[in-house]
């Protein structure tokens, strides 16, 4: 079994972490398409199971054993219409 960690201490740090990354994101999970990112499936599942992910996922997202980055080093942000 692979090592786990636990990349937030609560459920607000995964909301706020998945709104200003996932939710930004071009990769994000689409109905039709479904994930695009194992990021933010592995997040999902986690927070549905135990709150961890795999050490391989948490060091994808920034994640040191202490804090999250801020944002995700992979996110492809979404380009806004300016109208």
């Amino acid at each position: 079994m692979s090592e786990r960690v636990r990349p937030f201490s609560e459920g607000s740090e995964f909301i706020d972490w998945k709104r200003r990354n996932c939710d930004r994101c071009t990769l994000r999970w689409q109905a039709g398409h479904g994930y695009q990112c194992d990021i933010e499936a592995a997040l999902d599942y986690a927070y549905l199971d135990n709150r961890t992910v795999r050490a391989s996922i948490g060091e994808r997202m920034g994640f040191s054993c202490q804090h999250v980055a801020e944002e995700c080093p992979e996110r492809e942000l979404v380009e806004v219409e300016s109208g």
